[in-house]
């Protein structure tokens, strides 16, 4: 089994099968491997109390069947939208992906306050996904509103909508520096020691190898000292 592993054809083929499954893989969940890359780094600045988490319990699932779905917010704040979609699906295609509602360019909801009837102001999230992004819910941040009160509130679909919508608490916005500044000491950190160590043991080598080389030089200078005693 051994030698068959070393074949160079065996691990040519599997290379030609595990690469482009990788890939295909990491484009359809890219999302969740960039969130899921930046979590463990927020754990300690959460149990501190430094930043503020969504749970499970806070996603507000909102169906995107018809062209207009209610949700229900329990506490006035400020609230994110998250998206995701797949780019087949049996109904219709999302090859070009102009076409997809995940198109920054692309406005396809408004929301509205069912007891007021008026529209709420929503904002664009003009950036992809981010390492601090919530990981309790699925896809990208696509919106941001605010809700003035508990109540019931109306999401409408200009165009087809994503796969999957959701509504959770915002707690990422205005704090994008701190939270990149969080995750980037923390790397550091980790990245720093084993440098250190490193470092630490390039230098004792080359310490080791100063020390050979002068005793080296002190061995050869008794030599020829010897060699010139005994010299007529």
């Amino acid at each position: 089994m051994r030698r068959l592993w070393r074949s160079e054809w065996i691990q040519l083929a599997l290379s030609l099968i595990l690469v482009p499954v990788v890939l295909v893989l990491f484009f359809l969940y890219s999302t969740f491997f960039v969130k899921a890359l930046g979590a463990p780094f927020l754990l300690l600045p959460s149990a501190l109390g430094l930043i503020e988490r969504a749970s499970p319990a806070d996603v507000i699932r909102v169906p995107t069947s018809p062209h207009a779905a209610v949700f229900y917010v329990e506490h006035p704040g400020r609230y994110v939208v998250y998206a995701d979609d797949v780019f087949w699906r049996r109904d219709e295609t999302h090859l070009d992906v102009r076409e997809t509602a995940l198109n920054p360019q692309h406005d396809w909801l408004r929301i509205q306050d069912v007891a007021a009837g008026e529209e709420v102001p929503v904002h664009r999230v003009r950036r992809g996904v981010r390492p601090y992004d919530e990981i309790v819910v699925k896809g990208r941040p696509m919106y941001t509103f605010y809700a003035t009160h508990p109540g019931y509130y109306r999401a409408v679909y200009l165009y087809s909508p994503p796969a999957y919508v959701a509504v959770i608490p915002d707690h990422v916005s205005g704090k994008e520096g701190l939270l990149s500044l969080l995750i980037d000491l923390q790397v550091g950190a980790l990245v720093a020691y084993p440098v250190w160590r490193r470092f630490r043991r390039w230098h004792q080598q080359r310490e080791e190898k100063r020390r050979k080389r002068e005793e080296a030089e002190r061995v050869w200078e008794k030599i020829r000292q010897e060699m010139h005693k005994n010299s007529p």
